[in-house]
């Protein structure tokens, strides 16, 4: 629940294009200045970023066709980032609905790592096969061990249906 709770706290970032030398942007999670430059997804920004860094460092002006792409290149980065979480997340549920497909009807045990603000929906992490999933459960804690049974999964729809089981 911690390393889940965790990660979301630096999610969410955008991007924005600073074009003075000496100005930046406070990032909330850390609570000061900071500029993400390099990261294997965001080689795009990287192309822009090193022209402009190798520029200042030799007491250059930057390319201006660098320049130029500032105006668009947040846009661009975001719409980038959009599509590649959009094709991770398809991944993600293909995978586990194929880890499902054998266990329809079989009870698992699960972890809620995460709960929505009302505590009406909860993320699960299940042990075996290792996957997350989101049900509606209300009234489940932070941090409690739950028992859910897998009533469907279809590869095709990258879909599963799994519902909290009364332990009795």
């Amino acid at each position: 629940a911690f390393v889940t709770q965790a990660a979301r706290l630096l999610r969410g970032a955008g991007y924005e294009a600073i074009t003075e030398v000496g100005v930046g942007a406070v990032q909330s999670a850390v609570a000061a200045p900071y500029a993400h430059v390099t990261a294997p997804l965001r080689r795009l920004g990287d192309r822009f970023n090193n022209e402009m860094l190798l520029a200042i460092t030799a007491g250059q002006t930057p390319p201006l066709w660098a320049v130029e792409a500032l105006g668009t290149l947040p846009q661009d980065l975001t719409a980038a980032a959009r599509r590649s979480s959009a094709v991770e997340r398809a991944v993600v549920d293909l995978i586990e609905a194929l880890l499902l497909e054998r266990s329809v009807g079989a009870r698992l045990t699960g972890w809620v790592v995460n709960a929505s603000h009302d505590h009406s929906r909860v993320d699960v992490q299940i042990a075996d096969p290792a996957i997350m999933t989101r049900l509606t459960a209300p009234g489940v804690a932070l941090g409690e061990s739950i028992t859910v049974k897998v009533n469907a999964s279809n590869p095709i729809q990258r879909t599963v249906d799994l519902s909290i089981v009364d332990e009795e």
